[in-house]
């Protein structure tokens, strides 16, 4: 419904909002403009609300030792959600204890990220990243890897929202390869050339604490569709990428070979 008047007036009401135009003022419906869920946020929300009924499953003591961890009583049940959501992360449980200590962390040193390209060089089909890093001491940690989709030089600013999960375990080792799909999966095919942010982060498998996360950033510059394409065949020998070619058909017994 859309209503002309040369009363004047702008703002909202109710269901209505008012604005001034040449040809009047005008009102109409107010509307919420809603973008569709990705399967990873509706995973994340499932999760936050079978915690949100765990924590209204808790004794009064227990409440009182995770709002002892978190230093507010008011933060007591955000200290809750966030531990156990950075287990669920890396595929464990959830605990209902709150730690009695905060676990030391090793510091994360030299992070390094790499693009490995399908003909080893910028231009080509991305096929994985590697990071690298060192820790000042070994250890059982869970170790969850986010990167933001590529993004232009100015995009200095890094927020939260940028980062999504492309790799979570427990007591992984560096060099780490993680295949581009996780990547493409929570980012779709999106810009191909551009800066990519990556964050390491230590997360305490027995509590769901997190160390202090490290943050490195690469350029890329691959060809769109982010793998390859159809009839690709990537030459392996002894589990290492030795050759691609694109355009060549390989039979055999008149099968093609795929």
């Amino acid at each position: 419904m859309l209503i002309l008047t040369t009363l004047p007036g702008s703002g909202k009401l109710g269901g209505v909002v008012g604005s001034r135009t040449r040809q009047g003022q005008r009102f109409h419906a107010r509307t919420a403009h809603q973008q569709p869920m990705s399967p990873s946020q509706r995973n994340s929300g499932a999760i936050t609300l079978t915690l949100a009924r765990a924590w209204r499953s808790l004794t009064a003591s227990q409440r009182e030792a995770w709002q002892l961890l978190a230093g507010q009583s008011s933060y007591g049940y955000n200290a809750f959600i966030a531990c156990n959501r950075r287990l669920a992360t890396i595929g464990l449980p959830p605990t209902l204890l709150a730690p009695g200590a905060r676990p030391s962390f090793p510091a994360i040193i030299n992070l390094e990220a790499n693009a490995i390209y399908s003909s080893g060089e910028p231009g080509s089909f991305l096929t994985n990243w590697r990071i690298d890093t060192i820790l000042e001491q070994t250890g059982l940690y869970g170790i969850v890897v986010r990167a933001t989709q590529a993004l232009s030089q100015a995009k200095a600013n890094i927020r939260p929202s940028d980062l999504r999960v492309i790799f979570a375990g427990i007591n992984t080792t560096t060099p780490l390869f993680i295949d581009i799909s996780a990547w493409l999966a929570v980012w779709g095919a999106g810009p191909s050339v551009g800066w990519v942010t990556f964050q390491v982060n230590l997360v305490d498998p027995q509590t769901g604490l997190a160390g202090t996360p490290a943050s490195c950033r690469i350029y890329i510059n691959a060809a769109p569709g982010g793998g390859p394409g159809s009839n690709t065949v990537i030459i392996e020998q002894q589990g290492v990428e030795i050759a691609v070619t694109t355009g060549i058909i390989y039979e055999q017994g008149g099968f093609p070979l795929t």
